[in-house]
């Protein structure tokens, strides 16, 4: 997939993750097993902000060209989606939460690794296009 279309794909997730913790948490933890309570609703809320911070990253980089800014947004929130996803089985296999949280580690399994090589593909294209003018 194409960082563009990851990176828009992922701020619609983010936008609608940041929507959901901070004015409906309640039906997710419930989903997941966690009991809420008012001070993991203020973890809510405030993990919202983060998905928005995120969102607005993605949508603002979708037409980045290939650059280490771009490689280091990509890296980042490829490790985000990763070790978020390995945290998920943790809690599942610990018993912490239910297992519907396994529908975000899926999603997140998927994610992770297309961002960490989303920009493998630009680099061929940068290499190949360097060596086709060296070799012209």
């Amino acid at each position: 997939m194409k960082f563009s279309q990851l990176a828009m794909l992922t701020s619609a997730l983010f936008f609608i993750l940041a929507t959901v913790w901070m004015f409906f948490p309640q039906p997710l933890l419930t989903q997941w097993g966690i009991e809420p309570t008012p001070g993991i609703g203020v973890i809510c809320r405030r993990l919202a902000a983060f998905f928005v911070g995120l969102g607005v990253m993605c949508l603002f980089a979708r037409n980045a060209e290939p650059s280490p800014a771009r490689s280091a947004l990509a890296a980042g929130i490829g490790t985000i989606f990763i070790v978020s996803a390995i945290l998920g089985v943790v809690e599942w296999r610990e018993g912490r939460v239910s297992g519907q949280i396994l529908f975000a580690v899926f999603i997140e399994l998927f994610l992770g690794p297309a961002f960490l090589l989303s920009n493998r593909a630009a680099k061929k294209n940068a290499i190949g296009k360097h060596h086709r003018v060296n070799n012209e």
